[in-house]
């Protein structure tokens, strides 16, 4: 562009990579600075005008004073356009953060529904609500006098079982030792028996021995070989028999007592975690059902928000990112802003009847101070950092996240 013979100066050609924006604002403050010097050239040309024609002394004077007027002007214009144009050069290049607003609710790290597991009355309340309470310590029982006894009568009737079995283990001891001492006497008494027989059956072949000893002596080894072989028959497999039989009454009476006792113990409502506990207005001789809710559990040993993001940020929402959060409860003029990451990102959008739906953060919050007493449900206000832009594009407002999406990509 030329002005009274003057070339404006294109800075794109010095700086390839500033924006269109501070080229195109560089370029119209150069154009006013040729218009001023456009100007002046006129009010030059105009003097000489003025003194070719000599007029008087008093409009040479008003004229020059105009003039000197109008050059510092120009000049004030000048510097206040240099100004500007340093001062969005220097905003340019300030780093600063993008956040991604949001808003969400205070959780607990988890919680738990606390249910009775079966009908009854409720006998014995242990806590109530705003208690601390540990994994498995019970809350409250419900009455429970046919339960236990039927635990007693299970355990009873196991006690019998078990001394059976011990008496049934000491017989077969005994049993086998007097099998051995008698198949050893057996065995020797056979023995004599067999010599004797042998003795006589040869006398009666030399014809020294009687038929009628033959005989007897025949008889006497056939009893005591029949003696033996019943005493050499293993009766072993018949006492483990035994035994076995024994012990799958056992058994089967342990498993009795097994289900008799976790009958008892639904009869008592445990913590299903660590946390603080609230109960639903439950009193003593209150008759409950199973699967009725009693309470709820909050396990507090760290906090969380919940928040649901718009749909078009989730592209730059990922595990890991730093979250600045205000509690409602504690303002930030106060309190200052809580630190956070984000743990969880939702898989799936929300949709919704508007057509932008929302996606579901969990943000964990790192070291609440102690005089902070956070509360499940508290409104919070967070801001996911979603990247490093310009002090200049920020507060223009221009969104700066694509840069990081590329990045990752």
């Amino acid at each position: 562009m030329t002005i009274s013979g003057r070339k404006s100066i294109d800075i794109g050609g010095l700086f390839p990579l500033m924006p269109v924006h501070i080229t195109l604002l560089w370029n119209v403050g150069m154009s006013f600075s040729m218009f001023g010097h456009k100007k002046e050239y006129g009010s030059k040309i105009a003097r000489v005008k003025t003194m070719t024609e000599q007029p008087d002394k008093k409009t040479v004077t008003t004229s020059e004073g105009d003039g000197k007027e109008k050059n510092r002007l120009r000049r004030v214009l000048r510097l206040l356009m240099v100004l500007v144009v340093v001062g969005l050069l220097a905003l340019l290049f300030v780093p600063a953060t993008s956040y991604i607003p949001g808003y969400g609710n205070v959780l607990s790290a988890q919680d738990a529904v606390l249910r009775a597991g079966s009908k009854g009355a409720i006998e014995t309340i242990h806590a109530k609500s705003g208690d601390r309470v540990a994994n498995g310590d019970i809350v409250l029982e419900l009455e429970s006098e046919v339960e236990r006894a039927e635990v007693e009568r299970c355990r009873h009737q196991l006690t019998e079982s078990q001394a059976e079995l011990e008496y049934l283990l000491r017989l077969n001891e005994n049993e086998q030792e007097h099998d051995r001492l008698e198949l050893e006497f057996a065995t020797v008494k056979r023995a004599d028996a067999e010599t004797e027989f042998r003795r006589v059956e040869k006398l009666q072949t030399q014809s020294a021995a009687s038929n009628r000893e033959f005989q007897s002596a025949k008889a006497a080894f056939e009893l005591t070989d029949a003696e033996y072989k019943r005493l050499a028959i293993d009766r072993n497999p018949l006492r483990q028999a035994t035994l076995a039989v024994q012990n799958r009454k056992i058994a089967t009476l342990e498993a009795q007592l097994a289900r008799a006792q976790s009958t008892l113990d639904r009869r008592k409502v445990r913590a299903p975690l660590t946390g603080v506990i609230v109960l639903h207005g439950v009193s003593l001789g209150q008759v409950i059902d199973a699967n009725e809710v009693l309470g709820q559990i909050f396990d507090d040993h760290y906090h969380q928000v919940v928040a649901r993001m718009p749909e078009r940020f989730a592209p730059f929402l990922k595990s890991g990112q730093d979250v600045d959060v205000e509690i409602s409860a504690y303002p930030k003029s106060k309190f200052g802003c809580f630190k956070g990451k984000i743990y969880w990102v939702s898989p799936v959008v929300t949709p919704h009847e508007s057509g932008d739906g929302t996606i579901l953060i969990r943000v964990k919050l790192d070291n609440v101070p102690s005089n902070v007493d956070l509360k499940a449900g508290m409104a919070a206000q967070i801001w996911v950092h979603g990247g490093n832009t310009r002090l200049l594009w920020k507060l223009v407002g221009k969104k700066t996240y694509d840069d990081n999406l590329q990045q990752e990509r």
